[in-house]
């Protein structure tokens, strides 16, 4: 499925490239499977490692984004649920006192692996988006981080989580956009892409408008991708020698930091610099903030 608007670009080749390496060994999506075992598996034990330290930047910068955002949208006692929490590390970076804290996973895997990330500091349970056993107007803040597109009936699960938001609420949402080719569906799980119209259009069939565009580093989001995947070759590679590493960890020769602290050094000045981009008008994947209408 290709999302309309888009256009080849040969970066969009190399990105297909690199993750068919970094799913080396990890399990694809089938035609028709039950998409349960193959998100049971999604995350390996490199990923909790890098999540649960904070060592990887892709997500840091990106957390200290949603971080910033959150806070501002949480008012004294909030109730805040991440749909599709996943390892639990967006919770992770949005915890803070005076608020509670409520993370839903579709693989029951995935939800202990989240239990351990997080240490009892949100309620994690184990259900789908599209049956949120929670009730009407119950919270004030949702996140749904790069899941719609992970969901057969996406219409479905927005529609649960704009019942379970508050009149005024406010939902933080990401989608990918690009990337359309087949194999990147089966690699990743994936439904379906969109451009940034179809995600104001679903949201505005569910009673959800949004109000601010996020910075997601466009320019700089896909070379951390290319730095993540090399680390992660050259810590399979440091394996057929017996040395067991994380990719955030390993080192050249002699080398004092590590490999990855060196390359995300070498392009944190375009991360700096796209902070300020006017994301409303950029065609990139979507990362918004959209706040519940109030229903007459």
């Amino acid at each position: 499925m290709r999302a309309s608007g888009s256009r080849t670009e040969i970066w969009d080749y190399v990105d297909l490239a690199l993750l068919r390496m970094a799913k080396i060994r990890r399990r694809k999506l089938a035609e028709g499977e039950d998409p349960g075992a193959f998100y049971g598996e999604f995350f390996n034990e490199n990923d909790v490692q890098i999540r649960s330290s904070g060592g990887d930047p892709r997500r840091r910068y990106l957390g200290e984004v949603l971080r910033e955002a959150a806070w501002g949208r949480m008012p004294p006692g909030a109730s805040v649920l991440d749909v599709g929490c996943g390892a639990g590390d967006n919770l992770r970076y949005v915890l803070r006192d005076r608020a509670s804290f409520y993370g839903l996973e579709y693989a029951e895997a995935t939800a202990r692996v989240a239990q351990r990330i997080l240490a009892g500091k949100a309620d994690i349970r184990s259900g789908s988006a599209t049956d949120l056993r929670f009730e009407d107007d119950t919270f004030d803040l949702v996140l749904c981080i790069e899941v719609l597109e992970h969901i057969a009936d996406a219409e479905k699960a927005c529609g649960e989580i704009a019942r379970v938001m508050k009149n005024q609420g406010a939902l933080i949402l990401s989608l990918p956009f690009r990337r359309w080719f087949p194999a990147y569906f089966r690699l990743m799980g994936h439904f379906r892409h969109y451009t940034r119209s179809d995600v104001e259009e679903l949201l505005r069939r569910h009673g959800l408008a949004v109000i601010q565009h996020l910075p997601n580093f466009p320019r700089w989001s896909r070379l951390a991708n290319y730095v993540y995947v090399l680390c992660r070759m050259y810590a399979l590679l440091l394996r057929m020698f017996g040395m067991r590493r994380s990719p955030a960890e390993v080192r050249l020769p002699f080398a004092r930091r590590a490999v990855m602290d060196i390359l995300f050094s070498g392009i944190d000045g375009i991360r700096r610099s796209e902070r300020s981009l006017d994301y409303a008008a950029l065609e990139t994947s979507t990362f918004v903030v959209a706040c519940k209408v109030r229903v007459p």
